[in-house]
């Protein structure tokens, strides 16, 4: 607290009272200054900027991002930036874990042309699976579609676009004008020239680097996702950018069904995922969890977490805006889904990387 400042005669209003000397004013006023000089830092912020002149939204959100990247930087960020960089020159690809594959091992892991699993999770919001491994062993690619407050359609993760997915949608009553591609994992990118091509007047949104590989018809591009919702859905989605240097994320919040959508940075592949599957499959997918750490547990697998404990600041900063979101279940893009007790299983999946 400020010491008192010390006690004064008040001034008569009396004319009759001449004014202080200049050199008694003069003293007086330093006392003043010297007590407010002593106010602390946080004392003086408040109000700090009220009579800036206002900003313009896009150069806050740069600013912000900027700020963020900066302070959560790690030194060897810009080595494994530098790899990264280097692999995508060398294969023509995003760097992501499954990336490294060959394209004709990918094409057959996605099996292209497999049937499609409809379920609708709310009356705006449905969940499209098709099958995604090798060898009877299906940890399923998952697409979210959401109807928006204008009744066009969001849709996440695109799948194979096969005349089954197009029937499905032609039923949902609304046009697809947001395809959206969540991180550079070629399962959630792979298709998306084909809903480009089959939907002309939809905008491909992608994570940040993804944009330079795709290769959209009639040279179209698509919109870097960031941490700020695009207007087509802002105050419907929240969103959250997970910038890592070897792996981009973006999570989606739809608020009305409070729903988040993850792609890899976490899922679970539990027992009763598990027996859909034939014994020997089930035994192969089981241990290959528990191999990633997913086995009966919502976690971010093994072979995201050496990249994510080398920028711990970030995941930090990334965990905790998320959790800001007011979400009740999570829909993954692999494995078992939905997860309930949404908020604690999110916080776990995280936590042993940032004890």
């Amino acid at each position: 607290p400020l010491a008192p400042l010390p006690q004064t005669s008040q001034p008569s209003t009396s004319a009759s009272t001449p004014p202080a000397p200049p050199q008694v004013r003069a003293v007086a006023e330093a006392e003043v200054a010297s007590k407010l000089n002593s106010v602390t830092p946080e004392v003086m912020r408040i109000g700090e900027g009220s009579f800036k002149e206002p900003e313009e939204e896009e150069e806050k959100e740069a600013t912000a991002m900027a700020t963020i990247s900066r302070e959560g930087a790690m030194p060897w960020d810009g080595f494994l930036e530098s790899a990264a960089a280097g692999y995508e020159t060398f294969s023509g690809r995003p760097f992501s874990p499954l990336s490294t594959v060959p394209s004709d091992v990918y094409k057959f892991l996605l099996m292209e042309g497999k049937p499609t699993r409809v379920m609708q999770l709310t009356p705006s919001m449905w969940d499209f699976s098709q099958p995604f491994g090798a060898l009877g062993i299906d940890a399923v690619t998952r697409m979210v579609v959401i109807k928006l407050g204008d009744g066009s359609l969001f849709v996440h993760s695109p799948l194979d676009l096969t005349e089954e997915v197009v029937s499905f949608m032609s039923l949902l009553g609304g046009p697809v004008q947001h395809v959206v591609l969540p991180n550079n994992s070629p399962e959630h990118w792979h298709f998306a020239p084909q809903w480009a091509e089959a939907f002309p007047d939809a905008t491909v949104y992608a994570a940040p680097g993804l944009d330079r590989h795709l290769e959209l018809p009639e040279g179209r591009e698509a919109v870097v996702l960031g941490n700020k919702p695009p207007p087509a859905w802002a105050g419907q989605i929240d969103q959250a950018l997970m910038s890592d240097p070897l792996f981009k994320e973006v999570v989606f919040c739809h608020k009305a069904s409070k729903t988040l959508l993850v792609s890899d940075c976490a899922f679970m592949i539990d027992d009763a995922f598990l027996q859909r599957l034939e014994v020997p499959y089930a035994f192969s997918l089981g241990l290959i969890a528990e191999l990633a750490g997913v086995h009966n547990q919502f976690a971010c697998p093994l072979f995201f977490q050496p990249s994510y404990r080398l920028n711990e600041r970030k995941l930090r900063a990334w965990v905790d805006k998320v959790l800001e979101f007011d979400f009740e279940s999570i829909v993954p893009a692999h494995g078992s889904s939905p997860i309930k007790d949404a908020k604690t299983q999110f916080r776990k999946a995280f936590s042993r990387l940032l004890m």
